[in-house]
């Protein structure tokens, strides 16, 4: 369920509505294509506090475009971090202590834009490796995205389309 919780404050306020919209550190969750409509370094966070159940949801990204000049791509890596701490624990009724059930999720993204007849198109990939740790049970799974956005008219302000397309876990 974290992995669809979703993260930024903007994209969040947008019902999720963000593959197509996704141009910052976020862009490794929503759609690694956005990335590459970075300029030089992007940073977003996320602390959801006050969750039923002593519940947490964390969120930290990066995303970094080498150089201006020469298209290496824009690079991105992001943390989500979920958990339920001092889950009560009984057998045949008896207390036997808490436990917690911690997740961390890591992305690494990148993304390439080319421009063609002054329509801009980019396409972006990223790797997962989750983690769930619950009580003494631990498993490691890995998954990825790969994502493709389209600037057909470029200018800022509506109107304009920008499509985008998203694929989450295209391995696992």
């Amino acid at each position: 369920p974290m992995l669809r919780m979703g993260v930024g404050a903007r994209a969040l306020a947008m019902g999720g509505a963000s593959v197509a919209d996704a141009h910052d550190a976020t862009a490794g969750y929503w759609n690694p294509a956005g990335l590459a409509d970075g300029k030089c370094v992007s940073f977003a966070s996320m602390y959801a506090a006050g969750m039923a159940q002593d519940r947490s949801f964390n969120y930290f990204g990066l995303g970094w475009t080498p150089s201006q000049v020469t298209n290496y791509g824009t690079f991105g890596i992001s943390w989500l971090n979920s958990g339920i701490k001092d889950i009560n624990k009984y057998t045949s009724g008896d207390f036997m202590g808490t436990f917690s059930d911690m997740n961390n999720v890591f992305i690494v993204s990148w993304a390439f834009k080319n421009e063609f007849k002054a329509k801009t198109f980019a396409f972006g990939l990223s790797l997962k490796v989750a983690q769930q740790k619950i009580a003494d049970y631990s498993k490691t799974g890995f998954g990825g995205d790969a994502g493709i956005k389209f600037v057909v008219d470029p200018r800022p302000l509506p109107p304009h389309a920008q499509p985008g397309l998203g694929r989450r876990a295209v391995a696992h």
